[in-house]
């Protein structure tokens, strides 16, 4: 699939620019062409070849918006906060985003939150927390974790353990902080303001529409170009997705001792994930991890697999003809356009809620691509195939 925002002729400032940060800000060097024609700025593969074969050049500077045939790579003005970009993104693609919520507000509402490292994809560092109790457990690990951190150690394993003499003080810290107002009045000791949680953002919970817990990804480059959109969803109900330690490992890749502890947010994830652990929240994972998730290109096939049209037709998708909704080619033109100060290219997560309702998650550069998305039969690394989706954006730019 392929839409493109703009039509084939086209008028006005057009010039041919990759937008790179000027020496004063720029981490690394103009970028050198690699032997397999890709070149890396600030991590954004810029696959160098392809733009200069097409007529582009680099230059330093600040990023013109009003050049529709400009991208940037590193001169975004959130390029160091991806919280703070995806709500920039949301704003100039004019989407919502799931309303946010601070630690206070968290501990003095009722209702599901979700709980999301910021910096992380998917669901290694997102959870649902359903009740008081979780809450509690998450907000206090954080507000208290350099005190409880001489009370941990580490197993061969990477398991995090409270030291049993630290677990009474862990217990009656947690007993005073069910109760979420008697706890903020003591936090705040007579000040203000409630501390702030670095590095975690809360967000008011959104049921998805069907049973599964489920997401849109498209793929959409600065030009306006979709390349395809698929439904994500987790094989398991909702209910059954719970996060565990072993998952987590996985993902993290079983890191060294000595690198747990220098990483506050990692030690945390290992609480909240072992079931031995005091601060263990048994919550359900948001978003599937892959190895756990099916897609679903909508590309407008038949599907027969019965769990699979069954999961369309909660989403509002005809499964005999799966095509994505008209809703979702509109906000993915704008998405990919507000998103090209960033990178040329861009994954873009939203959700859909039982409302029928449209919430934008969070765009990624440099995302995993589906060459069946592509029509690819071939078995291709993600920087080929990211490769033939510039070229394919490139060829609108001739």
């Amino acid at each position: 699939m392929t839409e493109s925002v703009f039509p084939r002729e086209r008028t006005g400032f057009s010039k041919k620019i990759i937008r790179i940060p000027p020496p004063s800000i720029k981490q690394i060097g103009i970028p050198v062409l690699n032997n397999d024609g890709t070149t890396k700025i600030d991590g954004v593969m810029a696959h160098q070849d392809l733009f200069l074969k097409h007529g582009y050049h680099f230059e330093e500077g600040p990023f013109d918006p009003r050049n529709r045939f400009e991208f940037g790579v590193g001169v975004g003005i959130h390029c160091d906060d991806e919280h703070a970009r995806n709500r920039e993104i949301a704003r100039k693609a004019g989407l919502r985003m799931p309303s946010e919520l601070t630690a206070e507000e968290v501990l003095t509402q009722k209702g599901r939150v979700m709980a999301k490292f910021t910096g992380f994809h998917g669901s290694q560092c997102k959870y649902r927390l359903d009740n008081s109790f979780q809450i509690a457990k998450f907000i206090s690990a954080h507000l208290f974790y350099y005190a409880l951190r001489e009370h941990l150690f580490i197993d061969h394993c990477g398991n995090v353990f409270v030291k049993e003499n630290y677990l009474p003080y862990v217990g009656l810290m947690l007993k005073h902080t069910i109760d979420g107002t008697k706890f903020v009045d003591f936090v705040k000791q007579g000040g203000d303001e409630f501390p702030k949680l670095d590095g975690v953002v809360f967000q008011r919970f959104i049921d998805t529409a069907s049973s599964h817990d489920s997401s849109y990804r498209i793929l959409a480059d600065g030009l306006g170009n979709i390349h395809y959109i698929a439904l994500l969803f987790a094989r398991y109900q909702k209910e059954d997705m719970v996060l565990t330690t072993e998952k987590l490992v996985k993902k993290l890749e079983k890191p060294a001792i000595d690198q747990i502890f220098s990483n506050p947010r990692t030690v945390l994830q290992l609480l909240f994930t072992q079931t031995t652990s005091p601060f263990y929240l048994n919550s359900a994972a948001a978003i599937s991890y892959h190895e756990d998730s099916e897609e679903i290109i909508l590309s407008g096939q038949k599907i027969d697999e019965p769990d699979l049209r069954k999961v369309l037709i909660e989403h509002g998708i005809d499964p005999n003809h799966a095509k994505p909704p008209v809703a979702l080619i509109d906000y993915g033109r704008r998405l990919g356009s507000a998103f090209r100060e960033y990178a040329p290219l861009g994954g873009f997560d939203i959700l859909q809620s039982r409302g029928w309702n449209y919430y934008f998650l969070e765009g990624n550069d440099g995302p995993d691509i589906a060459s069946s998305g592509l029509d690819i039969q071939q078995n291709m690394s993600n920087d080929e195939l990211e490769r033939v989706v510039i070229n394919r954006m490139l060829s609108n730019t001739n």
